[in-house]
């Protein structure tokens, strides 16, 4: 039992893992997608996680551009400085 349930899981993690992994903007990241594999139209050898993407994730990712329609992402906020104690 516990085996099939593990099983179960992992599939549906695998189902989820590329829109959890994915770049989308903000007009994008709400809209359904179909399931099928297109072509990047930046490297043209990497596969999009959707026919109906523009990018593939490893294009998306290098250049900040949506997946699905190619638009500028905002730069992540750079992370926080740890803080550390004053030398005296």
């Amino acid at each position: 039992m516990k085996k099939h349930l593990l099983i179960a899981c992992l599939g549906l993690l695998l189902l989820i893992a590329p829109a959890v992994l994915a770049d989308f903007c903000a007009k994008c990241a709400d809209m359904g997608f179909t399931a099928d594999i297109g072509k990047c139209t930046k490297c043209g050898e990497e596969k999009t996680t959707s026919g109906s993407h523009k990018l593939c994730p490893n294009c998306s990712q290098k250049i900040g551009q949506c997946e699905h329609c190619a638009a500028t992402l905002p730069k992540a906020p750079p992370a926080s400085q740890p803080a550390t104690e004053p030398t005296e």
